[in-house]
């Protein structure tokens, strides 16, 4: 499924006194939404991360962002993997 995303970095997300996201730099970007298959979700949790979505995103859309807004959900991206045959970026999240 192709959509929109916001990727940030960490340093550009705050809280207020109610607790809502406010993120003050983010750049928006298309991206394909896919699905943690088994294998990669085991190996998140030996790491002890909870792998929870993987956004592909076009090589020159990523800018080593390590956050992303989706559907009105973050994710931290915990790990990245290049193809080269696609020239995308695979961003392995887990949700904040």
């Amino acid at each position: 499924m192709e959509t929109t995303i916001q990727l940030f970095n960490e340093v550009s997300l705050s809280y207020d006194a109610d607790g809502n996201a406010n993120i003050a730099d983010s750049r928006t970007v298309f991206a394909e939404v896919c699905s943690i298959g088994s294998n990669e979700f085991y190996k998140a949790a030996v790491n002890g991360l909870k792998a929870s979505m993987m956004f592909k995103v076009f090589f020159a859309d990523y800018k080593k962002e390590n956050m992303i807004l989706f559907d009105h959900e973050i994710y931290a991206i915990y790990r990245t993997y290049y193809d080269k045959k696609t020239d995308r970026y695979e961003l392995y999240c887990n949700e904040v």
